[in-house]
């Protein structure tokens, strides 16, 4: 989930002072129109110790008019908090209709924190995060406008930051002095009778250290909290620019767009991502990657016998497959489903190919068609294009309303820990190739007879949505690759070698999924 915010996205100096001559009177025209309206905004700003949630206020303070601002802090919790029901604390700092609250340590915080310090099962965290959408539902359905930011870092940048804030102390009263008040040595909780928000490690080393388990507690965070109602926004923050600018065009692009009810506009102002202006999660796929076809040949035979043992064991364990497909037109994943159901017995999969959707299906919820293609436990389901067309080729064609593709993030996100929970293994690829690729292809199906059913105008229409789809993409890939179901990309330039990685990073899901006892099978091939 969090690969597509660690891009290298970046603003010089000189490029931030051009957006904020842009945004700053467009944050106040917004502001100031809001204090005119029935309804308030409440910003709740997340993400990771040193990914700059601070900065990003101390700069909206600046930009906006911090008169019409109530910005709440929640480090310590005082006894006339503790004395009553969590929620209470929130529900008295809530801004009223017409001004902003800016909510930093929210009702996210505690449960989070006691997750990673080992004092919340999956259950009690699943319940404080229920409750979290609940209290959400509860503020939009009076008309509030719920702006949540998620402000990611990455590990060796968060160590930078923390470490160069000198003063970080004084500046934040809830990280204490003593830098072993939250961890000991051996990694266990030190005050178990403590809340862990009031305990946190000073040392950025240990912030470090428990980096990884932070990611897997914020990812299983995101997934249970966005909703269309109050989706989750993600800022790559690396870059104080790039954040700063990102997080305040996020804030006016909702203020502007918000009617009491949640319908977002169809024409947000948009100052920034440029279309192809900043880096994204596809830049870093590596086109060059080349495989002889001597090479390849001998790859392909053993990755089939691998595959072909895989499915088998798969299906002696009773385990499904759910397999997504996903790419450029062009890309070659008709190819590379090919090489994949060539080794597999015809009797323990579906391949299933999805276009627009007939009348009947329209007549459904759009999950519905593909709810109803899931193989029965031991069968593998191989899907040509899915659910993901809801928020790639409806978003990208305005099929649909904003809040409705926005919406579908989590409802993915929930389909598919479904789909894990039951016992399927859920692999999902997509195909990445370049623009000048995609054009050699193109002209070479116009000019092969027998190839010409391969191409349509449609697919010379969505070309010139490029820049549109790869946005499109990366919001995907960090919205809904997550740890039980995550998005390969894959260099699709050379078909040879896109073959040959997705059977790779197929056999290693699989073998990750079944166990360690199926290894042995790829050690004999």
């Amino acid at each position: 989930m969090f690969e597509a915010l660690e891009t290298g996205k970046n603003l010089t100096a000189e490029e931030f002072k051009d957006y904020r001559e842009d945004l700053r009177p467009a944050l106040l025209e917004a502001q100031f129109a809001l204090a005119k309206r029935d309804y308030p905004v409440l910003i709740v700003m997340g993400g990771f110790d040193g990914a700059g949630k601070g900065a990003v206020v101390h700069r909206l303070n600046e930009w906006m008019d911090a008169r019409l601002i109530e910005t709440h802090a929640l480090w310590m919790h005082s006894d006339e908090e503790e004395s009553r029901p969590y929620y209470w604390r929130f529900w008295q700092r809530l801004p009223p209709r017409g001004r902003i609250g800016i909510m930093l340590g929210t009702w996210y915080q505690r449960a989070t924190y006691r997750a990673m310090a080992g004092l919340l099962d999956d259950a009690g965290f699943e319940l404080a995060m229920r409750r979290a959408v609940d209290f959400e539902q509860t503020l939009v359905a009076d008309g509030a406008l719920v702006i949540k930011l998620w402000l990611h870092v990455s590990r060796d940048m968060q160590r930078l930051q923390l470490s160069q804030e000198a003063p970080r102390q004084q500046q934040n009263p809830r990280v204490p002095g003593d830098p072993e008040a939250w961890w000991s040595t051996r990694g266990e909780p030190q005050h178990r009778g403590a809340d862990p928000v009031s305990n946190l490690p000073a040392d950025p080393e240990e912030w470090w250290r428990r980096y990884p388990q932070a990611l897997e507690v914020s990812e299983r965070l995101l997934r249970l909290t966005d909703s269309g109602e109050a989706p989750w926004h993600l800022v790559e923050a690396n870059d104080r620019y790039y954040r700063d600018a990102t997080a305040a065009t996020l804030i006016l692009n909702a203020m502007n767009g918000h009617e009491p009810g949640g319908t977002a506009s169809t024409h947000p102002v948009k100052f920034l991502p440029e279309p192809g202006g900043q880096p994204t999660v596809l830049d870093h796929v590596d086109l060059s990657r080349h495989v002889p076809r001597d090479e390849y040949k001998l790859r392909l035979a053993v990755l089939q016998d691998r595959v072909q043992d895989l499915f088998w064991q798969a299906h002696r364990e009773r385990r499904s497959l759910v397999a997504v497909f996903e790419g450029w037109d062009a890309a070659g994943k008709g190819s590379a489903l090919r090489r994949l159901t060539a080794a597999v017995d015809p009797r323990l999969y579906k391949l299933v190919q999805f276009a627009a959707p007939t009348d009947e299906e329209r007549a459904h919820h759009y999950l519905w068609r593909f709810w109803r293609q899931l193989q029965r436990d031991g069968r593998a389901t191989l899907f040509d294009r899915s659910w993901y067309g809801r928020v790639l080729v409806e978003r990208v064609e305005a099929l649909v309303p904003e809040s409705t593709w926005r919406r579908a993030y989590s409802e993915i996100n929930d389909f598919e820990a479904q789909l894990v929970e039951h016992g399927c293994i859920v692999a999902k690829f997509w195909l990445h190739i370049s623009k000048d690729e995609q054009l050699k292809r193109f002209k070479d199906r116009e000019a092969k007879p027998h190839k010409q059913y391969k191409i349509s105008k449609e697919d010379w229409r969505n070309r010139k949505k490029w820049d549109d789809y790869s946005l499109a993409v990366e919001d995907m890939v960090a919205n809904t690759s997550t740890g039980k179901a995550p998005w390969h990309l894959v260099a699709g330039n050379d078909k040879k070698s896109a073959r040959l990685e997705i059977l790779e990073l197929l056999c290693e899901h699989f073998e990750q999924c079944l166990g360690d006892r199926t290894r042995r099978l790829r050690d004999r091939a």
